[in-house]
């Protein structure tokens, strides 16, 4: 249902995907890249530009110390991300939803984007004790352990 009511999502003929194979373990068959082209569109999009122009705030190699612009620039990126999404039909539906459920995040519009902001963008430990990684960039942006 969220898919579906998301405007902001690439149709089919927008995006080229090139699968591969399966990635087992720590073997990656799959050595091209996933997104074989892109609609230059899709990059036009609010939410798309902004989560690109976070992407200089992470590193993907944990037990490593995120790059870092300046504290001041990552909070406006992320500030800006979250209000984009937040205004979104999906992340409307997902509001309304665990409001209608008493679920304590959908208290109110801020306690909601509190939490999203915590559990997607605070830092945790991975590798080596050292909070280098967070959820945001865990799932979004992908990460790679280096022994």
């Amino acid at each position: 249902m969220l898919r579906q009511v998301d405007h902001n999502k690439a149709q089919p003929e927008q995006i080229h995907l090139n699968y591969q194979g399966k990635a087992e373990g720590s073997y990656d068959s799959a050595p091209r890249r996933f997104f074989e082209w892109v609609d230059p569109r899709l990059l036009e999009k609010p939410s798309v530009k902004q989560l690109i122009a976070m992407m200089n705030n992470f590193n993907r190699k944990t037990g490593k110390v995120e790059p870092r612009v300046s504290p001041d620039e990552e909070q406006r990126e992320i500030s800006d991300f979250l209000t984009t999404i937040l205004a979104s039909e999906p992340w409307q539906i997902l509001y309304d939803f665990l409001e209608e459920k008493g679920h304590p995040y959908a208290e109110s519009p801020s306690t909601f984007r509190e939490r999203i902001q915590q559990l997607w963008f605070e830092h945790y430990p991975r590798s080596k004790g050292k909070p280098d990684s967070s959820g945001f960039e865990h799932v979004f942006i992908g990460e790679v352990s280096f022994r």
